[in-house]
């Protein structure tokens, strides 16, 4: 059986364009903490069948990856979201497999399954201590399309999204808004009092949207794709790796 390593980090974009930044954030984090991550990278079958992509493009974008990175380390491909009805695309892809649990949220587990999961799992009890769009007018676009297809678009995640109708604005008032107001909105920094939770998950699910633009939505992606990966690794390594590991 394959092992990650004592950490992992789960990478991938739904577009496949962002490996190289991802596994660049991982690569430094080995180099400046001192601290071996190994990168999965993740895309559930949802997500594939939003984007017309395939479990094999998956492991072809890490491959690609690793290779332009010329990184020597572990890495892994993870079937994400999956079940018994979903797993067969991805078996000859992944090197592990994550079971969707949505539906079982909020589902009290019987009481005999309760006492067998813990009896079975009380080896592992202990302590854990861990040290230390592109172009704004499509952004625009894809949230009028978004909120205007809320329903819709939010059905198939209405377990674990809370979104409260009431704070979404309407499209024609984000239409008025310059770069620094739609980033605030969106980006997740709980101190900003531009930021909403509820705009944040709607644009979250609205990417069948951007998936339906097709090349306008993917030659932004290339064209800004070094301002991408400046988000990219700002959000893992600055908001989330290194706050983690400093000391």
């Amino acid at each position: 059986m394959k092992e990650t390593g004592k950490y992992s980090f789960g990478i991938g974009d739904r577009f496949s364009h962002q490996g190289k930044a991802q596994l660049e954030v991982l690569m430094k984090t080995a180099t400046e903490l001192g601290i071996h991550i190994t990168p999965v990278w993740n895309k559930s079958n949802r997500e594939h069948n939003i984007v017309h992509s395939e479990p094999a493009d998956t492991h072809a974008e890490a491959d690609a990856a690793v290779k332009a990175m010329n990184y020597s380390g572990p890495y892994f491909v993870n079937a994400d979201h999956i079940n018994l009805s979903t797993v067969g695309r991805f078996i000859d892809h992944s090197d592990f497999f994550t079971l969707e649990v949505a539906d079982y949220i909020g589902k009290r587990a019987s009481d005999t399954d309760i006492e067998g999961f813990v009896e079975a799992h009380l080896q592992f009890c202990g302590h854990l201590e861990i040290p230390g769009i592109a172009g704004l007018d499509i952004a625009k676009l894809i949230y009028r399309r978004t909120f205007e297809r809320r329903e819709e678009l939010c059905g198939p995640y209405a377990t674990v999204i809370d979104i409260k109708p009431e704070l979404l604005p309407a499209a024609e008032v984000v239409d008025s808004w310059d770069n620094l107001k739609f980033a605030e909105t969106l980006r997740h920094v709980p101190g900003n009092p531009n930021y909403n939770p509820s705009f944040r998950q709607l644009i979250h699910v609205g990417y069948k949207v951007a998936s339906e633009l097709g090349v306008v939505y993917t030659d932004a992606l290339k064209t800004n794709a070094g301002v991408i990966a400046g988000c990219v690794k700002e959000n893992l390594y600055d908001r989330h790796i290194s706050l983690l590991f400093r000391q």
